[in-house]
């Protein structure tokens, strides 16, 4: 009579066992069958594919958003995971663990991989469209510390983060051009080849003052001018240099 109970008793017991093994089993396998990463991966491709544009591309709010909302459900899978491996873990270290923690440990490793590629895709997209406006900020005539503002076009596709970061770098451009008076941070990084340039007008700018009085530039007008008075019209693109 007591070697029957004891025999119903351990069935009972490897059928808990059973169980809890199968359960943590199908769990994993309904996790590991979520593709993560697809929308990280359509981030990075609009990243690549805005990188040959003149201009900024309007910022996928929508993808950057979703990204977010996966990564919160990978944390909160991984807490999960990680508390149900501590629970079925034996406290006596020499007692093997159960075979249900291999899989369970699997998915961790999977979901912390997943977290990390998606933190990189939304980084590398971030950075590759605030280096853009620096370069827009610099082009703009007088450069950085002295550009009053981006075009309507490009400001519509900046997200509110990015407005912050472009006025903030124009903050410090300004703070940083006040110790060098004397040194115009506008100017083209490569020193110009002549004095006199022959430029054609593109967009009408007007009168400008020079040292040999008044110059008007004309929309079409082609003319041989010194390039100090004209270098900011350059750099807008109002202005095209004409290279022999």
């Amino acid at each position: 009579m007591k070697d029957s109970t004891c025999k119903d008793g351990g069935k009972q017991s490897s059928k808990r066992d059973s169980t809890r093994v199968s359960t943590h089993t199908t769990s994993t396998d309904q996790i590991s069958t979520k593709c993560y990463g697809e929308t990280a991966l359509k981030l990075v491709k609009e990243a690549v594919r805005s990188r040959d544009m003149s201009t900024l591309a309007v910022y996928k709010d929508d993808l950057v958003r979703d990204i977010l909302l996966e990564t919160k459900h990978l944390q909160s899978q991984l807490a999960i995971f990680e508390s149900t491996i501590q629970g079925l873990r034996p406290k006596d270290v020499s007692v093997k663990p159960l075979a249900a923690i291999v899989p369970l440990e699997t998915a961790c490793t999977l979901h912390t991989l997943a977290l990390a590629r998606n933190k990189r895709c939304v980084l590398a997209y971030q950075r590759q469209r605030l280096d853009r406006l620096v370069e827009m900020l610099w082009n703009a005539p007088g450069g950085a510390s002295t550009a009053s503002t981006l075009s309507d076009q490009v400001t519509q596709c900046m997200s509110g983060h990015e407005a912050q970061f472009v006025n903030g770098y124009k903050t410090l451009a300004s703070e940083f051009r006040g110790y060098f008076l004397d040194l115009d941070l506008g100017m083209g990084l490569i020193p110009p080849n002549a004095v006199f340039v022959e430029i054609r007008v593109i967009r009408d700018c007007g009168e400008i003052a020079t040292d040999d009085g008044t110059l008007r530039l004309d929309p079409g007008a082609q003319l041989f001018v010194r390039r100090c008075d004209v270098e900011d019209f350059i750099l807008s693109g109002d202005v095209k240099e004409i290279v022999s």
